[in-house]
């Protein structure tokens, strides 16, 4: 069913639960709205775009480049750790880019 869609069955999951939501908060609200909600969707979704332009820019590079350097170069993290375990390298079979039946580096 989900194979035909162009996008991951996980989205449409997240957008459906989006709108239960939204709908749950419109026929039973937990409180008085103060302001219209036009006014505050605006407001949230400009404030959830910066949060991710922030996220974008700043955060993820940091994770991905100076924290992924350091691991590295002092072997701290659960790969490094689970070759010692098994005395190589593990093989991820559920990765296909890493599967070497797959033509991948694994």
């Amino acid at each position: 069913m989900f194979r035909s869609l162009p996008v991951k069955p996980e989205t449409v999951i997240v957008i459906a639960a989006f709108f239960a939501l939204l709908l749950l908060e419109t026929l039973a609200p937990l409180r008085r709205p103060k302001r219209a909600r036009g006014p505050r969707f605006l407001v949230n979704l400009i404030v959830t775009a910066l949060s991710f332009g922030v996220g974008m820019a700043v955060v993820r590079p940091v994770a991905l480049f100076f924290v992924a350097a350091w691991s590295e170069a002092h072997t701290f993290g659960l790969l490094p750790w689970s070759a010692s375990l098994s005395g190589s390298r593990p093989r991820w079979g559920f990765c296909g880019w890493m599967s070497p039946s797959t033509g991948g580096t694994g």
